[in-house]
């Protein structure tokens, strides 16, 4: 259901682009680098830097979600062999966090401790 409203949020934004580079139709200098000039229709510079806005994003969420991925991967298969490693009644090793945020790992550490950590605010307000 989420990809549908997204594939149907992706239609309504191309559509309000497409309108609005329909309506902005007069040719505008457009320089570029290396001292080129060139006079193009506004609806061409508009529709080819959203086209570009759109790629540069995708590309992004692609190279993010291929690492997150991959992250996952990695930590079934520590997962899988700590189950087994259990199960042989072997010593356990510690669990690295070389891939994890240090802010992830706090969070994750305040959520599982009894006593509530301080904010860093109220820690300056108690050291002054």
């Amino acid at each position: 259901m989420r990809m549908q409203w997204t594939v149907l949020a992706a239609l309504v934004f191309a559509l309000i682009i497409t309108l609005f580079a329909l309506a902005n139709m007069n040719p505008v200098p457009v320089s570029y680098w290396f001292g080129y000039d060139a006079n193009l229709p506004l609806i061409m510079v508009i529709l080819l830097s959203a086209l570009l806005g759109g790629l540069s994003i995708g590309s992004i969420g692609i190279i993010r979600q291929f690492r997150l991925q991959r992250h996952i991967r990695r930590l079934e298969r520590q997962l899988a062999e700590r189950q087994k490693d259990s199960q042989l009644g072997t010593e356990q090793e510690p669990v690295t966090t070389d891939s994890v945020d240090s802010d992830d790992v706090t969070s994750h550490q305040a959520e599982h401790t009894e006593e509530p950590q301080a904010s860093p605010r109220q820690q300056k307000q108690q050291e002054s």
